[in-house]
This record gives C-alpha cells, sequence and structure tokens, in this order.
C-alpha cells in the first residue's frame, strides 16, 4: 500500500474522531464501553482456508456514543496460525512451515436499539487498516498491508449496569500484497469471524 493511501486513512480516522468527541461533548450523557473478546476466523478463500484453515482471533474494542441509536467503535484485531504452505503438492508434506501472522486497526460506525431492552443488537460498518507477514521455513519472511471494509451484528445481553456479554458476528473484506524484496503475491485475507466477550461500561456521572 502506498504511504499516500495510509497518511489519509490516519487523516480520515482522526477527523472522526474528532466530530465524534465534538459530538460526544454536546450531550448530557456520553457513554464510553471497553470490550474484550475472542473467537474464531475463517478465511473465505479455499486456497488459504486449505493451508491456514480457521483459528483463532482476539479482539478489543472501545466504543462511544454518538446518540441514542448509534455509536463509534475503534477496535484492534489479531490471528496467528501455522499450516502447510506445500499442501497443493502431492506426496509431499513439509509440516507447519508456514506462519501467518495479521493484525488490523479500524473505525466502525454503529447503529442500533440503546434502551431498555435486552439484548441490544448492534450493526456495524467501517475501514480497517490491515498489516501481516508470512514466514516459510527456509524462505524467510514476507510482509504486507492493505486497507479493507468490516461489516458487523453484535447482539450484547446486559448482566449488570455495567457489565454486559459480548456476541458477535462480522465479514471483513481485504487483499494483501505481501512483499520480500523484488518478490510480490498478493492474499485473499477475507473472512468471517464469530467472537464472546465481555464488555465493560463507564457509566457517566453528572
Amino acid at each position: 500500500m502506498m504511504k499516500h493511501d495510509v497518511r489519509l486513512l490516519v487523516v480520515l480516522l482522526f477527523g472522526v474522531l474528532f466530530d465524534a468527541g465534538t459530538l460526544s461533548a454536546q450531550m448530557n450523557k456520553p457513554d464510553l464501553s471497553l470490550q474484550v473478546s475472542g473467537g474464531l476466523y475463517s478465511p473465505l478463500s479455499d486456497d488459504i482456508q486449505n493451508i491456514y484453515s480457521t483459528g483463532a482471533v482476539g479482539q478489543v474494542s472501545i466504543a462511544a456514543s454518538m446518540g441514542l441509536q448509534s455509536r463509534l467503535k475503534v477496535t484492534g484485531n489479531l490471528f496467528r496460525k501455522s499450516g502447510n504452505p506445500y499442501i497443493s503438492i502431492n506426496d509431499f508434506s513439509a509440516g507447519d512451515a508456514g506462519k501467518l501472522s495479521l493484525n488490523s486497526v479500524g473505525m466502525l460506525l454503529e447503529i442500533g436499539g440503546r434502551g431498555a431492552h435486552n439484548p441490544q443488537v448492534w450493526l456495524g460498518a467501517g475501514l480497517l487498516y490491515f498489516w501481516g507477514s508470512e514466514a516459510i521455513d527456509g524462505l524467510g519472511k514476507n510482509r504486507g498491508d492493505g486497507l479493507g471494509a468490516m461489516f458487523s451484528l453484535s447482539p450484547e445481553f446486559q448482566i449488570s449496569r455495567k457489565l454486559f456479554l459480548i456476541t458477535e458476528a462480522s465479514l471483513r473484506l481485504v487483499d494483501i500484497k505481501f512483499r520480500d524484496g523484488n518478490q510480490r503475491y498478493t492474499f485473499n485475507l477475507s473472512g468471517a469471524t464469530l467472537s464472546l466477550g465481555l464488555g465493560y461500561q463507564f457509566i457517566h456521572k453528572d
């Protein structure tokens, strides 16, 4: 990805954060929540699925209310998995010679129902910045990055006044171009994620 694209993304994210902060400051009771979850990430590409298959994923998010039925969420995600990059070669097995590392940070706008009903269901969409690496034994490590999109459905179940259970189904769309010197290749690392976790609501006091 070009450096110009990275700068553009950073400016965009800070611009949205500034607008959200201005809006929240004008509200009587702005709410913040911290969310930590884990689950399974499943690549959509058959090639990636055959090499690395489904694996564990972790996520940390901070959400800020922007009104009664919308909020802004900043999220970070990581995925690590080993696999056999030579699986398509008959009569040859290198074991888990490949190691895939995938990270992302992003911003989503979520709309849904805040109120007394339980669960509260949120629908989200936003931009993600991905970066990662693929290391293959004997061949070194290739690194890359790229921009992507995320769509999510998040039912949340209130446990107490401040604590809630998070369930989330999400779809991430991204292509990453890995590079090492003059070598280039593109991975379609789009995938679906199912996760479960806990959230803590920071209650505003007048």
